[in-house]
């Protein structure tokens, strides 16, 4: 082995190690903005339905209480 193939065995050794571990680390951050996205469609979704929900218990509590105020309108009417 002359001097030129020691120092090309040198040079190409690590490089190719930096290049396999840049694709890595290129793949894993693909994956991970994928998995980022795909949480926050779901977070976007249970945002959505919980604001639904808080709707629809706050039209039914307004329902009741008017009941009450009907109610208590009806026993001070009574009470006078």
């Amino acid at each position: 082995m002359n001097e030129t193939q020691f120092y090309v065995s040198v040079a190409v050794l690590p490089i190719t190690t930096i290049v396999i571990v840049l694709i890595g680390v290129l793949l894993n951050n693909n994956n991970m903005n994928s998995q980022m996205k795909l949480m926050d469609s779901r977070i976007s979704d249970l945002k959505d339905l919980f604001r639904a929900e808080i709707a629809r218990l706050e039209s039914e509590m307004l329902a009741r209480f008017a009941g009450l105020d009907t109610r208590l309108t009806r026993l001070e009417s009574r009470l006078r």
